[in-house]
């Protein structure tokens, strides 16, 4: 579902990936630039562009693609799990084939009396269980051609 929320929860996962994907030796390509060139592509329909056609567009020899696949928190009584469930695969831009894929998915649980205490909690847990999501899948990246070392 399209929200808001969700909307700067993705804004957040993709600034966030950006930035750790630049550590680990990626080309740092500014979001901005990424959407400038997907708009015109995006007028024409369909719902994935394929990866030759981001590698020509982009100049890369891989893309990734990420699937925000759940976000949310649901409050019971005391508890509320605020769950974040992410989706990520490299392809290469030439074939077409998956170099690398993980999945990862953490639950953040919070606990108080009052429903605005509840909210409040939850607000302050999406950030650093995004960070985690990102950290522990990147984590299982090979590192990219300008990494320190290579």
């Amino acid at each position: 579902q399209n929200s808001p929320a969700n909307a700067e929860i993705a804004r957040l996962l993709r600034n966030k990936l950006v930035e750790e994907l630049y550590f680990k030796g990626y080309p740092k390509i500014p979001p901005k630039v990424i959407d400038e060139k997907l708009a015109g592509v995006a007028a024409g329909g369909g719902d994935e562009v394929s990866p030759r056609l981001l590698g020509e567009m982009l100049n890369v020899d891989a893309v990734l693609y990420t699937t925000l696949k759940e976000v949310g928190t649901t409050v019971i009584l005391f508890y509320a799990p605020t769950t974040v469930d992410v989706e990520f695969e490299m392809r290469s831009a030439r074939t077409g084939e998956s170099l690398w894929r993980v999945h990862y998915r953490t639950t953040r649980r919070n606990y108080g009396f009052f429903r605005k205490q509840l909210e409040l909690k939850t607000s302050q847990v999406f950030e650093p269980a995004i960070q985690e999501v990102v950290n522990k899948s990147l984590s299982t990246l090979p590192d990219g051609p300008d990494a320190i070392g290579s």
